[in-house]
């Protein structure tokens, strides 16, 4: 006969034991949370050892480069200094030697001067350098204005005194008329400078160039070889007496 009372029982027996297996997986899920945790801790702790130790090992290596490189750099920045002052010395010269090209121009009034008295000039500037000249007449001078020889070459050089830059036509006429005078190569002597069509003329015929700043070494070398020091005044008076002197009439107004 069945019992009201053990099926009551039976039934608290299995409610009890599903209590107790929810406890047990609770406990469970509770476990596996605390393991998760203390890995988490444990990541977290040996992470920040290894990022302490990779940081350090990188300022050592940052620490060594630098010592390297300011080691390279020192001999460099000497070098780098030396260069500065050798630049500054030649920067100086070139300054000092175009004043001193600028000065020997307005000691010899170059521009001042007349085109005959301009030609005489050179003509002594060539004699200087080792030249053999020859001033041509005044006119019918076929483009050439002197005539000069050095080392078994003879050149044709016209004289142009200008304000102006020096055209093509200057090279074209004395290459045309050096060979009137038998001369083997050509020459233009300028104050001023030549104007691309000049120069491009010239390169191609074989026709030396002497613009403004060449002509200033010439003068400035001619006045340093002569002993006996050119002051401004001296040289004006020296001026008036080779050229003024000789009475010239009928002189060129330009060449």
């Amino acid at each position: 006969m069945y019992d009201k009372s053990d099926k009551q029982s039976t039934y608290l027996s299995i409610e009890q034991r599903a209590q107790i297996r929810l406890r047990g997986s609770m406990k469970s899920k509770q476990r596996k949370d605390t393991s998760k945790f203390m890995i988490g801790c444990m990541v977290l702790f040996f992470g920040f050892i290894v990022i302490y130790f990779i940081v350090t090992y990188l300022v050592e290596i940052v620490t060594y480069l630098v010592e390297i490189v300011t080691y390279l750099v020192e001999p460099f920045s000497v070098l780098v200094a030396l260069f500065l002052v050798i630049y500054h010395l030649v920067n100086h010269y070139r300054t000092q030697s175009k004043k001193n090209r600028l000065r020997s121009l307005q000691i010899a009034n170059i521009d001042a001067m007349k085109g005959d008295d301009f030609e005489h000039y050179l003509a002594i500037l060539l004699k200087h350098r080792g030249f053999k000249t020859k001033v041509t007449p005044r006119s019918g001078d076929f483009g050439v204005d002197i005539v000069a020889t050095k080392g078994g070459v003879k050149y044709a050089i016209q004289a142009k005194r200008h304000k102006e830059k020096i055209p093509r036509n200057a090279v074209s006429d004395v290459v045309a008329g050096k060979q009137h005078y038998g001369c083997h190569k050509a020459m233009v002597i300028t104050n001023n400078y030549f104007k691309p069509a000049a120069i491009k003329l010239a390169q191609s015929t074989d026709c030396e160039l002497v613009d403004r700043d060449k002509l200033a070494d010439w003068i400035h070398d001619f006045q340093k070889s002569n002993k006996r020091a050119i002051s401004e005044g001296t040289a004006v008076r020296w001026y008036e007496r080779v050229f003024r002197s000789r009475s010239l009439s009928g002189s060129k107004t330009s060449s």
